[in-house]
Order: structure tokens, then C-alpha cells, then sequence
């Protein structure tokens, strides 16, 4: 796999993420209100349109999973929001690929 190409692919996700973080929070915030009402991969399809390589959903913690192909190679992303308390949240991200 191509250092360049992973490197491009990794902040490209990077940046759909901070620019979409307003929505992830929503939905976040949203999930913290309805997890007993709304099952969690009804999310899916909101997270889909700023980032079309999510496959999955977690609960806990809240986030998603990404996968996308380079160079017949797969990068896996995981997304996910934590919250110690109501004014610190995060939005965290990792990135990987299996040897």
C-alpha cells in the first residue's frame, strides 16, 4: 500500500469528520436521549452521507466504523464520541491496516 495514498485517504476521512462534527454530536446527543427507543443502526444512513465508507455502528462507545480499499489493501477507521462529562466530549479517530 502506497504511504502517499494511506496518508491522503487517512485526512481525507479526517477532514469529512471535523467538518461533519456538528452532526456527529447531534446524532450523539440524539442517541443519548433514544438508545432505549431507536436502534442504533438506524444512524447509519446519516453518517453514510459525509462518509460513505462507514459500515457499522457502535453503541458503546457511540461511533463508527469505516473501511476502504487501497490499492487492494483495507484501511479501518473507528470513530467514536466519548463524554466525561456534559461539556467534555470528544470525537475520537483511529486509523489502521491489518499486515
Amino acid at each position: 500500500m502506497s504511504k502517499i495514498k494511506l496518508d491522503e485517504a487517512v485526512e481525507d476521512q479526517t477532514r469529512r469528520i471535523d467538518e461533519n462534527n456538528e452532526k456527529i454530536m447531534y446524532l450523539w446527543n440524539r442517541w443519548q436521549d433514544e438508545k432505549e427507543h431507536e436502534d442504533i443502526n438506524d444512524y447509519l444512513t446519516a453518517i453514510k452521507a459525509f462518509m460513505p465508507e462507514t459500515c457499522k455502528m457502535t453503541k458503546k462507545p457511540f461511533g463508527f466504523e469505516t473501511v476502504t480499499e487501497i490499492d487492494g489493501k483495507k484501511l479501518y477507521g473507528k470513530i467514536t464520541v466519548k463524554s466525561k462529562a456534559i461539556i467534555n466530549i470528544a470525537i475520537t479517530c483511529k486509523f489502521y491496516t491489518l499486515k
